[in-house]
């Protein structure tokens, strides 16, 4: 038996639930913050910084029903996932119709691995709950769908099965329906099934619908886009300047600028024109000088010899200093670990960096002297 004919069956005969038509059109209410459990305004990419954005689930063509699922029992649909870029999520959203006077609350949770049927959730990927919805005045339906910002919870969603669960917390409210063909997968691997799970008991069940439009089309799932990181922004690290530093005193030891992870810089003077024991600094700037890719030049700070030509690559004004460390010799560069944190905000941002070794004994007149630069940009 193929998955499709097993996915026919299950459909076919699993306890079927009543839609209930929502004689009202879907309504947009805006970007829920997560941090301050409330909306904020709708800004571009660009504006939030990083790189752009691609919606690459889209199970959104409500069919202009709902069912009430009663009060906090989760209802857990699935699908497959196929992103287009890396998978990091910027922002999801989901619907929900409801009756219920004043504001509602809702929780979300979405999944990885999940392959329905009761056979578990799979891998919690973020559990969402979101307060203060809008809600009716009580007497007339409304239908809405809120975009939930997940920029700086870092979640990167596979390719594969995901699932997605609405849990709301009154009797009055339930998600939004969305159409597939009778019995079978949609495009995006939904079929006309949900999971019910009590909050109460624990016990689950797989469910469908008895049918929302004629000639008894399915409601095949519940409402979910969700928005990933396009994958036009790559992590690097760029040696830049005009080649007064010596090449190479700036490496890149460990790493690749990538959040969440650590990148590791070496500060060191291949030349060998300072003594082991002085001091190494590392200076971050979130710009370069004004001659980038080159530098300012300077009649002295130079590795090459005492009072030798150097160059400065990056702004001072922005800068912050970093270190001592203390240098071992042209053989052990001094390690400056730079963690980044997990936060999808800062894909696209660059940071410029510039090291500097300070030698207290100078036995070849060389005391203070400048490592040529890097050029970071953070990446998924």
């Amino acid at each position: 038996m193929s998955l499709i004919q097993a996915a026919f069956l299950l459909a076919a005969f699993a306890p079927q639930d009543v839609p209930q038509r929502v004689h009202a059109p879907v309504v947009h209410v805006g970007t829920y913050d997560l941090d301050s459990q409330s909306f904020e305004p709708s800004v571009s990419d660009a504006a939030e910084g990083g790189g752009g954005s691609v919606v690459d689930f889209d199970n959104s063509a409500t069919n202009g029903f709902t069912f009430l699922p009663g009060a906090g029992v989760g209802v857990r649909d699935w699908g497959i996932y196929t992103p287009s870029g890396n998978g990091l999520l910027y922002r999801f959203t989901v619907g929900y119709s409801t009756v219920a006077n004043g504001p509602i609350d809702l929780t979300v949770n979405l999944y990885a691995g999940t392959t329905g049927s009761c056979a578990g959730p799979g891998k919690l990927l973020g559990s969402f709950p979101l307060t203060g919805l809008p809600g009716s005045d009580g007497i007339t339906p409304v239908a809405n769908t809120v975009t939930i910002s997940t920029r700086t919870s870092g979640i990167a969603v596979p390719a594969g099965p995901i699932g997605w669960e609405y849990r709301f917390f009154d009797v009055k409210s339930g998600p939004l329906l969305v159409n597939g063909p009778l019995g079978l997968p949609a495009p995006n691997g939904t079929v006309d099934l949900y999971d019910r799970v009590d909050l109460g008991f624990g016990g689950c069940t797989s469910q469908n619908f008895g049918g929302c439009l004629p000639p008894f089309l399915p409601c095949a799932s519940f409402y979910l886009t969700l928005e990933a990181d396009d994958g036009t922004v790559s992590a690097s690290v760029v040696p830049y300047g005009s080649g007064i530093n010596p090449v190479g005193s700036l490496s890149v030891l460990a790493g690749t600028g990538s959040i969440g992870a650590t990148t590791v810089l070496g500060v060191n003077n291949p030349l060998g024109t300072q003594a082991p024991g002085s001091f190494a600094f590392l200076a971050l700037s979130f710009a370069p000088d004004a001659n980038f890719p080159a530098g300012t030049p300077l009649p002295f700070f130079g590795m090459s010899g005492p009072f030798a030509p150097s160059e400065l690559l990056i702004a001072l004004p922005q800068a912050l200093l970093l270190g001592p460390s203390i240098w071992a010799g042209p053989s052990f560069p001094s390690a400056f670990p730079i963690t980044i944190p997990q936060n999808v905000n800062f894909i696209g941002a660059k940071a410029y960096f510039q090291g500097g070794l300070f030698d207290l004994v100078a036995p070849f007149g060389v005391d203070i002297a400048f490592t040529d630069a890097l050029e970071l940009t953070i990446g998924p």
